[in-house]
């Protein structure tokens, strides 16, 4: 995670809009999403409809 924030804030600001970190960041955004989206519906669910 600190490795992307490197990229953006790294002293190449050409680099940072590359396709190559926005697709890393974008995988990474993905990744934690699919990994806490039913954790959270499931606490949703328990709290709401229970």
């Amino acid at each position: 995670m600190s490795c992307i924030m490197l990229l953006y804030l790294g002293p190449r600001p050409k680099r940072s809009i590359s396709p190559n970190g926005f697709w890393v960041s974008m995988m990474v955004l993905g990744t934690l999403y699919t990994k806490y989206l039913p954790v959270f519906i499931k606490g949703f669910h328990l709290r709401y409809f229970l």
